[in-house]
């Protein structure tokens, strides 16, 4: 507020003042003002702001002197009157950030002109949820999150500071948290085993994308005998299991491929085992000789020929009596007698 003193009622009852000089009498911890017109009957100043939550006394001196060099001293006080100015509050720069961030305020640049500030409240007032830690501090902090959609979130923050005569002011913050392509999760289905000529479904029904949602999926077969696949660029294929004609499971394997709309990917693979073709009612199933096993049944040398007896065995001595159609002998012991 200016402030102009008047000294025009200083008289010199022998004529007129000759000059006029004001002056501050500094007393301890008083502002300092500057006088304008400090040689004439009525200089100014501007009160001070004061920096103390305290009324503050002004103590200015005048000094007039006559034609004659004669001279007097008078002073004035003048109070100013404390007026409480509101603190200023700063909630910093606005920044961006990665997702999942440790991110910290920071309030300490607010200020008050008069005193100090007695609290800082800190409150978000738009973006997506978190938890705000020490919101009643100069720096609280948070994680920033993980972000559900393709695109980057705004948070905005408000700090509210009060000074100790209760006056206050608030200040924003944006805080940008960028947004990050997470990558999808593919998933190809459980193993199975079907048996020769089954219709075989592949699924992908469970792949995932936690953001940008998934824009492909490719199937490829990489192990066993080449099927043709229904629709290999869909969540769902299949193929016809072919015939497995041999003694052990057949193993075919496929690996699935997510890729999201912003190009991430995933693979998972799933095993299709085709149990061996069954042997038809009423027949044995040729299994092969192993020519190296001594106990196999089929082995020729293992079932030689049959013995004939009755030409390996000597035959007994005998004399035989007659001629023509018919004759006889004695026979000398059991056993079998050829005759020609």
């Amino acid at each position: 507020t200016p402030v102009e003193l008047d000294g025009s009622d200083s008289t010199d009852t022998e004529g007129e003042i000759g000059t006029y000089r004001w002056q501050q009498d500094i007393q301890a911890d008083e502002p300092r003002v500057t006088l304008t017109g400090a040689d004439t009957a009525q200089p100014s100043f501007t009160a001070p702001n004061l920096t103390m939550a305290a009324d503050a006394d002004l103590v200015f001196r005048l000094t007039v002197t006559d034609a004659h060099g004669g001279a007097d001293n008078d002073w004035v006080t003048i109070t100013v009157a404390w007026e409480n100015d509101p603190p200023t509050a700063n909630a910093g720069e606005d920044i961006a950030v990665s997702e999942g961030a440790a991110v910290q305020l920071d309030g300490s640049a607010s200020e008050d002109t008069e005193g100090k500030l007695s609290s800082h409240q800190w409150r978000r007032i738009s973006g997506p949820d978190i938890t705000l830690t020490g919101a009643d501090t100069t720096t609280p902090g948070f994680t920033s999150p993980n972000l559900t959609t393709a695109e980057d979130a705004a948070l905005v923050f408000e700090l509210t500071v009060t000074d100790t005569a209760g006056a206050s002011d608030t200040d924003q913050v944006a805080i940008t948290v960028k947004w990050e392509n997470d990558a999808p999760l593919a998933v190809a289905g459980d193993d199975q085993t079907v048996a020769g000529g089954d219709a075989v479904t592949l699924n992908a029904g469970a792949s995932s994308d936690p953001d940008d949602g998934i824009a492909t999926y490719t199937w490829t077969q990489v192990a066993g005998p080449d099927v043709q696949l229904s629709n290999p660029h869909g969540a769902q294929t299949g193929f016809i299991a072919p015939v497995n004609s041999g003694t052990d499971a057949l193993q075919l394997r496929f690996e699935l491929q997510t890729t999201d709309l912003g190009g991430r990917s995933a693979t998972d693979s799933v095993d299709i085992w085709i149990s061996p073709q069954a042997t038809p009612p009423g027949e044995d199933p040729q299994v092969p000789p192993d020519p190296t096993d001594p106990a196999d049944p089929q082995d020729p040398g293992d079932n030689p020929p049959p013995v004939d007896e009755a030409r390996d065995t000597p035959e007994p001595d005998v004399s035989a009596s007659g001629g023509g159609g018919g004759g006889c002998f004695i026979a000398g012991a059991a056993g079998e007698y050829p005759f020609r």
